[in-house]
């Protein structure tokens, strides 16, 4: 017998709360022609007044733990994006070292800044850049990409960061 009330009352209810109207739709207003031509002809003149910017290359390459030497895994990344660079004719490059969190800030800083120099003296020795065209940050741990507290995240952290404007 509960279940024959249930089932009636649960019938009853259910056109109260079922079949919603949909809301109306509005239409929209159209813009008046005039209104229109100005605001192309606004955009047209803030895109010609803003000047071209040169485009940003990004690379990056991961190192092992306390290491800042270009091993040969690294070294063929390292080729790769050296050709992208020819490439694309580019002069002058930025270079910048990161570290995962370590004892001290200086080791941190130190090591971040041989991975840089590790990287810009291969670029070097292999004849894609000259000295002047390479600049060497080292930024220690102070720029992480992931978390210092997860283990499996830290070697994004242990990165070199290479970044060309063109």
């Amino acid at each position: 017998m509960n279940k024959l009330k249930v089932l009636l009352f649960m019938l009853c209810a259910l056109p109260f709360f079922s079949c919603k109207s949909a809301p109306k739709q509005t239409a929209k207003a159209e813009q008046p022609k005039q209104v229109a031509e100005e605001t192309e002809q606004t955009v047209q003149t803030a895109v010609q007044a803003e000047p071209a910017k040169p485009e940003t290359i990004d690379y990056t390459v991961y190192f092992a733990p306390l290491s800042y030497k270009v091993d040969r895994f690294t070294a063929q990344k390292l080729d790769g994006i050296g050709e992208e660079l020819a490439a694309r004719n580019v002069k002058r490059i930025t270079v910048t070292g990161h570290s995962a969190k370590l004892d001290s800030e200086k080791d941190e800083e130190r090591i971040a800044f041989k991975r840089a120099v590790a990287v810009a003296q291969y670029f070097q020795d292999t004849g894609l850049f000259d000295p002047d065209g390479i600049t060497v940050v080292g930024m220690g741990a102070k720029e992480p990409a992931a978390s210092h507290n997860e283990i499996t995240d830290r070697f994004k952290n242990r990165r070199v960061e290479i970044q060309s404007a063109e």
